[in-house]
């Protein structure tokens, strides 16, 4: 397994909806882990960024048709 990256929260206030997939990953840089699937022919992506010692925030993120469709972080440990 690698090492998880996380993904610091002055990073994730720029994100938005709607952002295109290549900007985000400029922006984020590569996932810890992500998953695709195929829903009634539009492909999704989920992304997510792993919780570290110093941000402990899962950070999911979900992209459609190249897209940002939604961004969701949750606090993991304290």
């Amino acid at each position: 397994m690698r090492d998880v990256r996380g993904l610091p929260f002055n990073i994730f206030m720029h994100l938005e909806q709607g952002m295109s997939e290549g900007e985000l990953l400029l922006r984020a840089g590569k996932p810890d882990m992500q998953s695709t699937e195929n829903m009634r022919n539009d492909i999704v992506k989920t992304y997510y960024y792993f919780p570290t010692s110093s941000d402990p925030w899962i950070t999911t993120i979900r992209l459609s048709g190249g897209r940002i469709a939604s961004l969701e972080r949750i606090k993991k440990f304290q």
